[in-house]
């Protein structure tokens, strides 16, 4: 049991790591809100694991909002007025994909293997294997600028870890209470329009037409996915 647990800790860990990295990654080279809709998207990957490892129940509607989520996904690799799509923010976001879906699939499996107690546990050294990988990377790449780069980000950087863990923690609280194919929908769906109004309000973004129908349909799929 506890090697078990310990498997799953790395896994989390990892990918946690790769999905914050590669996220950042894209949002420094593409759109916010189309990063936010496609990694918030991964979260359809814990959906699929409900439903063919755990047999969790599926439906028309569930079909129908993948098929909308597919769809949305392909929408929004259309070129936007003042952010268009490049090959470099493609490989960065669909790693982050990846990795977001893993960290809630990670968090799933740790819940039913321990009848949803550890969570705390899991969390805290996870996210403290993430907190070294992620120092040893920056010493290893932006080492020359440490410092500077502290001082102007330390605000955000507190309020993004304490944000980080608020979020993990009530996801970890419901995953052991709700089936994945509800918990990890809802959440996409709430981060998409939330980021979506930050990204045309504060960022002053501008989307193409084809991708405005991708949010739409983007948030249909997440409806669908919840009934």
């Amino acid at each position: 049991m506890g090697c078990k647990n310990y498997s799953i800790r790395s896994y989390f860990a990892v990918s946690y790591v790769v999905a914050g990295v590669f996220g950042l990654k894209a949002i420094a080279t593409g759109s916010l809100s189309l990063t936010s809709l496609v990694t918030n998207c991964s979260l359809i990957l814990p959906t699929f694991y409900g439903l063919i490892f755990l047999s969790e129940e599926s439906s028309v509607f569930l079909y129908a909002g993948i098929i909308l989520l597919i769809a949305a996904l392909v929408m929004v690799n259309k070129t936007g007025e003042t952010t268009p799509v490049t090959g470099k923010w493609l490989l960065f976001v669909s790693v982050a994909f990846i990795g977001n879906g893993m960290c809630s699939i990670s968090q799933k499996a740790q819940q039913d293997a321990f009848a949803g107690a550890g969570k705390n546990e899991l969390m805290i050294i996870a996210l403290a294997i993430v907190v070294v990988v992620n120092f040893v990377f920056v010493l290893l790449t932006e080492r020359k600028n440490l410092v500077s780069y502290v001082k102007k980000g330390w605000l955000n950087g507190l309020l993004g870890g304490a944000f980080n863990g608020v979020v993990n923690l009530f996801v970890m609280f419901l995953v052991g209470r709700l089936p994945a194919s509800v918990v990890f929908p809802l959440i996409s769906g709430g981060g998409i329009v939330l980021t979506y109004i930050i990204s045309r309000v504060f960022y002053k973004e501008k989307l193409s037409r084809q991708q405005t129908i991708g949010f739409m349909l983007g948030i249909a799929s997440i409806v669908l996915l919840n009934l």
